[in-house]
């Protein structure tokens, strides 16, 4: 590597690991060992690491103890040792401060936890102390219990709070206003956290509905090309990319909308397909998987015959200047080459001739497609890249920061990672490095790919900003109490814990310190304010743009589990089948019965399941001896509401086998059951009112048939 740096950023700091440190490894053994007392301490004195702070150190509720708090604590213990070492034992930074945190990290998340629940939850002590007092019947530990959980409290533990708020109590077993001394302040400090996060709020609004608008701008102007072209790769040559640069300007974008008579929002496509403002766009940032289908045929026509022009004239063997789609595929398939089908066909086919001329495929001789569209991964060439960052930084989100990333978008396209290549001299294989970054085949990177415990804190630091604050400058602005502008690594962890934070608060610090200056300031985390968010209801993808690699690792989605409850509640429950109607014997004279399936046949058409059915029994001659010809109609259509409507969707057989869909065919039922009812009540006209809703009343023959 070159003596002259690209960068000036501080280079990894050379001090020595402190872990290997003689002694440092001393003085940690020695702060593990007064620790353990101290803790053994505690539990005698009051059966738990919470309860004893509170009691014994607790006097600014939630911020650290100096050494003279400290020893007045041990004192109250009736500790025998000398209080002074041991507390210069667990002061391992020598701040000369000590903290819940430091003690047990676990006992300080729990409590910060709990109290920003509690002044979310109660208006005050007083309202607090109405649902946990002892006024409210909560007088011992199942009681306690009981209630946390009717209240809605998750976190779990609630033994170890009611032995913490129950501490200041003469009988131990009730919650006393002492315990809540802290109530007041926590709760001015949530709602100047409420009110930066309103603001906070109405700066984003317009920043998320502008998002909302350019996706869905950019969703409907794909689905009007794939409507009126049929394929992303014949709208790109027959309407965007005309001159075949293979890159449009955004003046040829808004006049082929024009063209095209598109109704939508030109600009704010512009501004979803330029997202790195280049000032240019691409094929694949219209559609990724026609781009590479194209490339590798360029490459593949390249490679064996040196041009497309070349590979036209070994392909048109009867000389007649033209080919066709069957032609094409076949004589593509002859010499190997991959990806090629009735898509890429038509797309190539710009024209509508249903054949291809030497001329179709010219375009792709001038056209310097991506490398990443014709390569394979490089896991290799991925591990000397992120070999290379570290030499020129001192770590990975720097190195994102000021070289891959400088939009602070946490997006890159391919453009700006070759780019980023090339200005810190990386010789390897670029394109191969990408392709192992980008395995979802996005067409874009993250921070995620690069360095996933990184990504992983900063998001999980930015989810909380976001949930508590509105957005990450509001958080830094109510976490810097002081108004200093900037944290060390003690300050940090003390005040994200006072908070609430419950990641790892040290380990973030060391992520945000990207200057290795042992501070973090406004601009080292501003940054995440700006990084994309997903939204909620995102589109599905597209099936032209959706690959289906075999060995490739893609996104999970989110499954949900309903519960057993719900299970039964989404459960079909089958139709009880009703009875036909009895028809009595009259002098009418008799008919001949219809048989199901031809009952079903003559109306509706015959359905798959039916073949399997038994016939209806016969009726006994009594009841068909003289019926009149007039209730064979009614008798077809009581079968028919028994078979079709009234017969759950679910229990028709070989759906798939035959290719129907039942639910359609039973809504066209529905409709042809009220078309029927109305012809039964034209037929009144007919003949006389004798076939009526009345007379068939009179007859027994109930005519009023549920809707299903």
């Amino acid at each position: 590597m070159s003596s002259q740096r690209l960068f000036h950023g501080p280079r990894r700091r050379s001090t020595k690991d402190r872990t290997k440190d003689p002694r440092y490894v001393k003085l940690q053994k020695d702060r593990t060992l007064g620790l353990s007392g101290l803790l053994a301490l505690f539990h005698e004195k009051t059966g738990g690491i919470l309860p004893a702070w509170l009691l014994y150190f607790e006097q600014r509720y939630g911020k650290e103890i100096d050494l003279d708090e400290f020893m007045a604590g041990m004192k109250k213990l009736e500790y025998t040792g000398d209080a002074e070492n041991l507390f210069r034992k667990l002061d391992l930074d020598e701040s000369e401060e000590l903290t819940l945190e430091e003690i047990d990290d676990r006992s300080a998340k729990l409590w910060m936890r709990f109290r920003f629940w509690a002044v979310k939850t109660f208006e005050d002590e007083e309202d607090m102390l109405k649902s946990l007092g002892e006024e409210a019947g909560v007088d011992d530990r199942d009681s306690f219990l009981d209630t946390m959980r009717d209240l809605y409290w998750e976190e779990g533990q609630e033994d170890i709070l009611y032995r913490a708020l129950c501490i200041f109590s003469p009988s131990g077993n009730v919650v006393t206003k002492q315990a809540l001394a802290w109530f007041a302040i926590d709760k001015k400090k949530c709602q100047k956290a409420l009110k930066v996060k309103e603001q906070a709020a109405q700066e984003r609004q317009w920043k998320t509905k502008e998002k909302r608008e350019i996706a869905r701008a950019i969703k409907d102007f794909k689905a009007f090309l794939k409507k009126k072209f049929g394929t992303f790769l014949r709208a790109w040559r027959c309407a965007l990319d005309l001159d075949g640069s293979m890159f449009i300007q955004k003046n040829e974008l808004f006049k082929a909308v024009k063209e095209i008579a598109w109704p939508g929002d030109a600009r704010m496509v512009w501004r979803g397909l330029d997202k790195d403002g280049s000032g240019v766009t691409s094929l694949q940032e219209i559609d990724l998987k026609s781009a590479e289908q194209l490339a590798k045929l360029k490459q593949q026509m390249t490679d064996r015959f040196g041009s497309t022009g070349e590979a036209f004239k070994a392909f048109d063997v009867l000389r007649a200047g033209k080919l066709k789609a069957p032609e094409f595929i076949e004589k593509c398939k002859e010499y190997g080459f991959v990806k090629v089908n009735k898509a890429l066909f038509h797309g190539l086919d710009s024209q509508g001739n249903k054949f291809l001329t030497k001329d179709s495929l010219k375009f792709l001789d001038s056209w310097r497609c991506p490398r990443f569209l014709t390569c394979e991964a490089n896991p290799k060439a991925a591990a000397d890249f992120k070999a290379a960052l570290l030499r020129e930084f001192p770590n990975y989100v720097k190195a994102w920061r000021l070289l891959l990333d400088r939009d602070n978008s946490n997006c890159i396209a391919w453009e700006e990672f070759e780019a980023a290549a090339k200005q810190m001299n990386y010789v390897g294989d670029v394109a191969g490095a990408w392709r192992s970054f980008d395995e979802d085949i996005s067409g874009t990177i993250t921070l995620r790919e690069i360095d996933q415990p990184s990504f992983d804190r900063l998001n999980e630091f930015k989810t909380w900003c976001d949930a508590e604050f509105g957005n990450v400058k509001g958080a830094f602005q109510m976490l810097d109490t002081d108004n200093s502008g900037d944290f060390d690594k003690r300050e940090w962890a003390k005040s994200l814990v006072y908070f609430g934070f419950q990641g790892d608060c040290r380990g973030l610090f060391k992520v945000l310190d990207t200057d290795g200056e042992g501070l973090v300031s406004m601009d080292e985390v501003a940054f995440l304010d700006q990084w994309e968010e997903a939204e909620e209801d995102e589109p599905a993808p597209d099936p032209e743009t959706a690959h289906s690699n075999a060995g490739v690792a893609r996104k999970r989605k989110l499954k949900i589990k309903l519960s057993p409850r719900l299970e039964r509640l989404a459960t079909s429950k089958p139709t009880p089948r009703p009875n036909l109607p009895v028809i009595p014997a009259t002098q009418y004279g008799s008919f001949e019965q219809p048989s199901r399936p031809d009952m079903m046949r003559s109306t509706y058409g015959r359905f798959p399941s039916l073949a399997k059915q038994k016939d209806a029994e016969p009726m006994s001659s009594s009841t068909i001896e003289a019926a009149p010809a007039r209730y064979a109609r009614q008798m077809r259509f009581a079968e028919l509401k028994e078979e079709i409507l009234a017969q759950d969707i679910n229990e028709f057989a070989h759906t798939e086998a035959f290719g129907l869909n039942l639910a359609d065919i039973k809504q066209k039922t529905h409709r042809l059951r009220e078309r029927t009812v109305d012809l039964f009540n034209k037929a009144e006209i007919y003949e006389g009112n004798s076939f009526s809703s009345k007379g068939i009343h009179k007859q027994g023959l109930p005519f009023v048939l549920p809707r299903v």
